[in-house]
């Protein structure tokens, strides 16, 4: 027997054709695979963005052609926000990628930086709720609900006006 390191890239609940689907995806010696454990589907795949690879490969399961254009869409989705870790990063990481995450808004500072919020997704690993994110020229910080409401605070979104 010979043992290869694989590694799960992330799990993600996807909702489609009235069903849902708990949709596995990573990586292994001979590329990547997609397991839906619930519905008895596994199959190889391709780079998450290969959506064309990726549709052929599950409409091979018993499938039908809308949930798995529902979940190749998903899966190229969530790999295009994962980011590789930086040094700084604070937060839950799975390897070196940041937790799937679902975009909320982007902008920029006064001072002309560019940034985007996000919320990491509510069940990933032992999260219970939803965990604000900011993102920064390649890096994440994951912030406590307690830290948003000091940084309100501090900036005086509390004060009583009269």
């Amino acid at each position: 027997m010979k043992l290869y390191k694989g590694s799960v890239l992330f799990e993600a609940q996807v909702e489609a054709c009235g069903n849902s689907y708990l949709v596995i995806y990573g990586r292994h010696i001979n590329g990547y695979f997609c397991c839906i454990p619930d519905w008895n589907v596994g199959c190889e795949m391709a780079e998450p963005s290969d959506t064309y690879w990726n549709y052929e490969s599950l409409r091979k399961t018993k499938l039908n052609k809308e949930a798995a254009k529902a979940i190749v869409r998903e899966i190229a989705h969530v790999a295009e926000g994962l980011k590789p870790q930086s040094k700084t990063h604070i937060g839950e990481v799975v390897g070196e990628y940041l937790a799937p995450y679902l975009p909320v808004s982007e902008g920029y500072t006064d001072n002309g930086l560019f940034y985007k919020l996000a919320l990491t997704v509510k069940g990933f690993s032992d999260a219970t709720s939803s965990a604000p994110i900011v993102m920064h020229e390649g890096k994440a910080f994951v912030l406590a609900w307690k830290d948003i409401v000091n940084l309100a605070n501090e900036a005086g979104l509390f004060e009583v006006t009269e």
